[in-house]
């Protein structure tokens, strides 16, 4: 309210500017003879006008004393300009709707927790990445695995799969990758499953992915990171600009649905700005390195017993390799067991860490972060 009120006052006396810049200096006069002169001396009244005189010839633009550079009132009116001023400044800073917003309108943004503010008027706090690539990267999910095991399939904390259990009648799973549902928080992220409301809210051109330990403190996540590859084709832009229309309007995750091959979604190309394909590939099952092409992004990946999975981290498949469950995350609730859970299959019943259909240990402790730019 304090702020409102030297809104109003700052137009009270812009308009008493006006007033005193134009051709009126009578009315001026009137309002100093009210409030003192900006000299502090006291100013006579007039009485009642006289009869009027002869027209003379027209005056100049005239400037009264009260609302001169040395005036109080004036003095006071810059000082209130400049706080006004600095006010719409932080209005303006606290109404971005993404990273990349801030990182065009403010000089010298960081890497770190930034404030946004949705189209409904909701804030959150957003984790952004202020460096690579020039910057303006918002975090908006994370993926991990809290339990790899066979007893941990499609339980408690497989959000981007589903936690209640392998079931038929839920083909889709939980549906999180393609509804508005938020979970997870962004000081945490590397500790359990994120979704932020930037993840459908925010219009983006790229996705960029971040392969970081699990249980990374927040103040690690850029320096921890082991593998970082975006796209840079503004594939986005094609599908409504964030991975919920991806999902919800072009390539829903559905069991039982979709045929194999022709039904799996699209592959985009990635630059890496750390580590490079064959760095990311080799922690991959060695069962799948033949099966798979590195320096990918695939979306919706079919298999041939027409289970859907959601997104392939770095690789596309090859149109032959019917086991996505070994190259992708984010299974349905309607898999067979093996297949069930946020890491999908990538630790084979039966295959030790690191051998045949199995991903090594770094791979399965591995937390994906999310962004969009």
């Amino acid at each position: 309210m304090a702020s409102l009120g030297k809104l109003v006052l700052l137009m009270f006396l812009g308009a008493l500017t006006c007033l005193c810049q134009s051709q009126e200096p009578e009315q001026c006069n009137l309002y100093c003879a009210r409030s003192g002169s900006a000299s502090g001396e006291p100013v006579q009244r007039r009485g009642p006008p006289g009869a009027p005189g002869k027209q003379g010839p027209p005056g100049d633009v005239q400037q009264c004393d009260c609302c001169s550079s040395k005036g109080e009132v004036c003095q006071r009116l810059r000082e209130l300009t400049e706080e006004v001023e600095s006010l719409r400044t932080v209005t303006r800073r606290s109404s971005f709707r993404s990273c990349k917003e801030i990182k065009t309108s403010i000089d010298g943004s960081a890497t770190g927790l930034h404030k946004l503010v949705g189209p409904n008027g909701n804030e959150h706090t957003a984790y952004c990445d202020m460096d690579t690539d020039e910057g303006g990267w918002t975090l908006v999910a994370s993926i991990h695995e809290n339990n790899i095991g066979s007893s941990g399939r499609c339980t408690v904390g497989d959000r981007w799969s589903t936690e209640q259990g392998n079931v038929a009648l839920r083909p889709n799973g939980d549906g999180n990758w393609e509804n508005l549902n938020v979970f997870g928080n962004v000081v945490a992220a590397t500790s359990d499953d994120y979704k932020s409301p930037g993840y459908f809210e925010i219009a983006g051109r790229d996705l960029m992915i971040w392969q970081v330990p699990n249980n990374t403190p927040l103040q690690n996540y850029n320096t921890s990171t082991y593998l970082k590859y975006r796209t840079t084709n503004g594939f986005l832009s094609q599908y409504g600009g964030n991975l919920y229309h991806l999902y919800s309007e072009h390539y829903p995750i559905r069991s039982g649905v979709y045929n194999f091959p022709s039904d799996s979604g699209p592959s985009v190309p990635v630059t890496f700005d750390k580590g490079d394909a064959n760095s990311l590939h080799q922690h991959f099952p060695p069962n799948a390195k033949s099966e798979t092409e590195p320096g990918f992004i695939q979306f919706r990946a079919i298999s041939s017993r027409r289970y859907a999975f959601a997104l392939c981290p770095g690789v596309r498949n090859k149109p032959t390799f019917n086991y996505p469950s070994q190259s992708c995350l984010g299974s349905t609730g309607a898999t067979q067991g093996t297949y069930c859970g946020d890491f999908s299959g990538w630790l084979h019943d039966g295959h030790a860490v690191g051998s045949a259909w199995s991903a090594d240990q770094t791979l399965l402790s591995t937390t994906f972060l999310l962004f969009y730019r």
